[in-house]
């Protein structure tokens, strides 16, 4: 392949993942071995059949390639991927299955194409004979692969005799979240310090690496008794985890797909019970807000987890009609860490995964409802009028009635939130003086809780009053603060 043929990009998680571009030039069907300062011209059958698995490993004008050939480590787990793809596809002639199956897919296309460049005689003995291009000529895949399968096989690198392992464990089935537990393995033929468990705990994130050990200090049994060892903290509702044991020769993984694939450790969860699980926020009218992982504004709801308990929430639905209570049912294995959020799109779209509703919010008179798929409810809201960029939110957050606010998307309500622009003076209360410098006083009906903040937030004053407060100011810096009574609030300006 040449070079310019080869393009990367490199994820949240700091992995670089290839974009796959002339996918045509593969299995012998273009015979070069891309330019370089010792690139292999025009191949003939037999190179490719035989072609180095680490060519180009000291070429200079190859870095990635040098950087992979030049990591033992690394080396051993490239190899060990390609043993794996070999294995699954080739020795067991999974490709050939898979090639007569797509011949005959697009067979009756292949006679009607006009401006194919092969004549349907050569499509037919592709899989097996080999087709002239002109100068050169390019190989039946069977033709090619299975001679090169074999040609892999009898390298040392691929007839090295690899680890094994088995009986991979956690010392607790379903451990609670921020609890400890220890992870095993029975890991043969490996270097002393040649085993790595990676894990994490969200998709999103990139795998840690911890060292196993098998010296009887890490919960692994006796010392030298091939069973590894390593204690962790369960830091998610889900663990995903692989193994990876090498020696001198050979590495191998577990699962061996790793880390495209990877072992699951679920944490102990319990199902949710009203006040444990509520509706958090809601937006209904996105105009310029939050986009989804498909770049739409689109409606959501936000949920929170208020107990110190993983929630299962796989039998729990969200609707907006209180006739069909079960319209939308959370994911299978969706779970929520504890005092933690997660936020659903309300999209009316199907084809959109993974958090996507079947319905969309009605701004001018919606309602969204929470339940567990027995009719009970578990929380619920009511909207009317809904502004755009103006959310619902609970205040306090979690616990609180929903007022309007600027969004506060995956993180704390905080009724302050709704910028300054938008809080307008309420007629059932009055706040006076205004500016003020020493005193304000504040006249309203009934008795009413009583809040002041911060143009940053922070919560500088709170209590209750009947029909008239009146609250030292003399301490207070210079500058604006929002004054709630009750659920409404008004800007204060102070000026000492």
């Amino acid at each position: 392949m040449f070079a310019q043929n080869h393009y990367s990009y490199k994820d949240n998680t700091g992995h670089f993942n290839p974009i796959i571009w002339d996918m045509n030039m593969a299995f012998g069907g273009f015979p070069f071995a891309g330019a370089g300062g010792t690139s292999m011209g025009s191949l003939t059958i037999a190179q490719m059949q035989q072609f180095p698995f680490d060519h180009h490993a000291t070429d200079t004008f190859w870095p990635l390639i040098n950087a992979v050939q030049a990591n033992a480590t690394y080396k051993r787990k490239y190899v060990a991927h390609m043993r794996t793809i070999l294995t699954e596809f080739f020795t067991n002639n999974a490709y050939l299955s898979m090639a007569s199956q797509l011949q005959t897919t697009i067979d009756t296309a292949v006679q009607s194409d006009t401006h194919k460049f092969f004549s349907y005689t050569q499509f037919q003995n592709g899989i097996d004979s080999l087709t002239d291009l002109g100068s050169y000529k390019i190989p039946g895949i069977k033709m090619l692969m299975n001679a090169r399968a074999t040609y892999l096989q009898s390298t040392p690198e691929f007839s090295a005799v690899t680890p094994f392992i088995s009986a991979i464990s956690s010392s607790v089935v379903s451990p609670v979240i921020n609890t400890n537990f220890d992870m095993n393995a029975t890991v043969g033929n490996v270097n002393a310090n040649g085993v790595t468990l990676g894990y994490r705990f969200d998709k999103t994130q990139k795998f840690e690496k911890v060292a196993m050990y098998d010296d009887g200090a890490h919960n692994d049994g006796a010392a030298n008794d091939d069973v590894f060892g390593v204690s962790l903290t369960m830091q998610g509702g889900t663990m995903q985890y692989y193994i990876y044991a090498e020696n001198n020769n050979a590495g191998i993984f577990s699962p061996e797909r790793a880390e495209h694939e990877f072992h699951i450790l679920s944490a102990s969860s319990q199902v949710p019970t009203a006040g444990q699980l509520v509706i958090n926020e809601v937006l209904s009218e996105n105009v310029n807000n939050e986009q989804d992982e498909y770049g739409n504004t689109e409606d959501w709801i936000e949920v929170y987890n208020n107990s110190n308990q993983l929630l299962d929430l796989s039998g729990v639905y969200l609707s907006d009609n209180l006739s069909n209570l079960n319209k939308w049912k959370f994911p299978a294995s969706t779970t929520i860490n504890p005092n933690s959020y997660l936020t659903i799109w309300a999209d009316d779209d199907s084809s959109q995964q993974v958090y996507h509703t079947n319905f969309q919010l009605n701004k001018d008179s919606g309602m969204v409802i929470l339940s567990n798929g027995s009719a009970q409810i578990l929380d619920s809201i009511s909207f009317a009028n809904q502004s755009a960029n103006i959310s619902f939110g609970r205040y306090p957050n979690g616990t609180g009635n929903f007022i309007p606010m600027n969004t506060t998307y995956g993180y704390n309500n905080n009724n302050f939130a709704l910028s300054i622009a938008t809080i307008v003076k309420e007629n059932d209360f009055n706040l006076y003086p205004n500016p003020a410098t020493d005193n304000i006083v504040l006249e309203f009906d009934g008795e009413k809780s009583i809040a002041v903040y911060t143009i940053q937030g922070k919560q500088i004053y709170s209590g209750k009053g009947n029909k008239k407060q009146c609250i030292n100011t003399f301490t207070w810096g210079n500058g604006i603060y929002i004054v709630k009574c009750g659920y409404k609030m008004q800007k204060l300006i102070i000026q000492q």
